[in-house]
């Protein structure tokens, strides 16, 4: 997305601005921590970017923000609160010490009609590929297979280094909700005249913004020719331009230097002072994070944390069999024993009931049908993605094998913090000699089944390294 521009750019803007720029930074977690600002103070009014991972109020990069008195505007035209959704990626300006949001600003990256269906994780819309990932929420149909050609779709996430854009929500529309066709992206190729691209997608206007320039295009595809003919383009200014401010950043390492310069979502950051958090071997190009810091007034935000997203391994199908209390305890299966710890960066949606309902851990009960999504960490699993589902008698957990090697003699498997006995089990093709410590592995229980008993397959889905 980064054009060749960049290194110049980015080395200049650091040389001039970093020098500048003071301390401070963001709190985490849900507080309401400050950190120095433009006048002196601490906390104070802050950005806070990302994806909306629940409703009531409203949470983003872990932080929960009160939006009743906000002004709140989606694809640019004011709305009100119930039509924001878990995954949404949204622009929010707050007080960063009692969590009061100022505004709220959501605009959809693409609004239009599927142009074809690939594989399972991924689509095109507009001639840009929607990339699909385990914790991509969907709205308004059951199952991404309900996606297909010709299916009007809006998408709201992360451009990679690629142009793609990686979903972290679709809504598959219907009726006349969003009728008006929509991209978001960097212009690249401005003609003489007026025209330019978005993604490698003809633009046709009159208008000439500057390359590299962030805009919003509202109009008609036309696949035939094809090219988006532009009612209307709209400079969309990249946050913290101009100005010292408080800052959280999510989204995806799009162009990457080293771990002192880079860019995420086209903004550029110096991370020269930050402590990173997670495997620092991971940050690089097309890394998920979360940055921390503070915009310098020249459009670098310099970063004080920066976190690096572990990679989603571990998959659960599974009913509650202990609920959460209301201090937000874990949630277990498996007869108590598969420990699931819900965060305030997991995205919660409810699939059994309205998209617009808020829901949250404390709507959880003993017996949901739950789809997790996330990681395991030591001796439970934290979840990225919650997904309250309608009931099914079949149960399925996914991730990797701990150590010990698996127990041949007594046909035992220690996965996501529990011994499974495997001793009746299908292995696919496989047997438990073939499974080893770090192997991704798939244990199911059928319909008939007891879970507290041998479960009745084991299919390994990777190979350790």
């Amino acid at each position: 997305m980064i054009g060749r521009w960049l290194p110049a750019v980015l080395a200049a803007l650091l040389a001039i601005g970093i020098g500048s720029c003071g301390g401070g930074g963001g709190g985490g977690g849900g507080g309401g921590g400050g950190g120095t600002v433009a006048d002196g103070g601490i906390g104070g009014t802050g950005i806070s970017s990302g994806s909306i991972t629940g409703m009531g109020s409203i949470f983003v990069n872990g932080r929960r923000f009160e939006i009743e008195s906000a002004e709140i505007t989606i694809n640019g035209t004011p709305a009100m609160s119930s039509r924001l959704e878990v995954g949404y990626v949204v622009d929010v300006r707050a007080d960063f010490d009692d969590g009061i949001a100022e505004s709220v600003a959501f605009r959809a990256d693409l609004i239009g009609e599927v142009d074809s269906v690939g594989s399972a994780g991924e689509f095109t819309v507009l001639q840009q590929t929607v990339r699909i990932t385990p914790t991509t929420l969907l709205s308004n149909a059951d199952s991404l297979e309900q996606i297909g050609d010709t299916n009007r779709v809006l998408v709201s996430g992360y451009r990679n280094s690629s142009d793609e854009v990686v979903a972290s929500h679709i809504r598959l529309l219907t009726g006349d909700r969003f009728p008006t066709d929509q991209i978001v992206g960097r212009v690249r190729n401005v003609k003489p005249g007026g025209g330019f691209t978005i993604g490698g997608l003809k633009i046709a206007t009159t208008e000439e913004p500057e390359d590299g320039e962030r805009v919003v295009v509202r109009g008609t595809y036309d696949p035939s020719t094809p090219q988006f003919n532009a009612d209307s383009v709209e400079e969309i200014e990249d946050l913290g331009s101009g100005e010292r401010v408080e800052a959280e950043l999510e989204g995806i390492v799009d162009s990457f230097m080293n771990a002192s310069s880079f860019t995420v979502n086209g903004i550029m950051i110096d991370g020269s002072g930050a402590m990173i958090e997670g495997d620092s071997l991971d940050l690089g190009v097309d890394a998920e994070v979360e940055v921390e810091g503070v915009f310098n007034g020249s459009g670098v935000l310099v970063a004080e944390r920066i976190e690096v997203d572990r990679e989603d391994t571990v998959a659960i199908e599974a009913d509650v069999s202990v609920a959460p209390d209301r201090s937000a305890g874990p949630i277990r299966f498996l007869n108590g024993e598969l420990v699931v710890q819900v965060t305030d960066k997991t995205r919660l949606k409810d699939g059994t009931g309205d998209d617009d309902q808020p829901f949250g851990i404390d709507d959880i009960a003993q017996g949901n049908r739950l789809e997790i999504d996330g990681y395991f960490q030591g001796e439970y699993v934290v979840a990225t993605r919650l997904e309250r589902e309608e009931a099914d008698p079949a149960t399925s957990i996914e991730g990797p094998v701990q150590e010990p090697k698996p127990n041949t003699t007594n046909q035992r498997i220690n996965l996501l913090g529990v011994e499974v006995d495997v001793s009746g089990a299908d292995f696919d093709g496989d047997s438990i000699e073939d499974v080893a410590p770090g192997d991704i592995v798939r244990i199911g229980w059928g319909e008939d089944s007891d879970i507290a008993g041998p479960a009745d397959t084991v299919e390994i889905e990777e190979k350790a390294d």
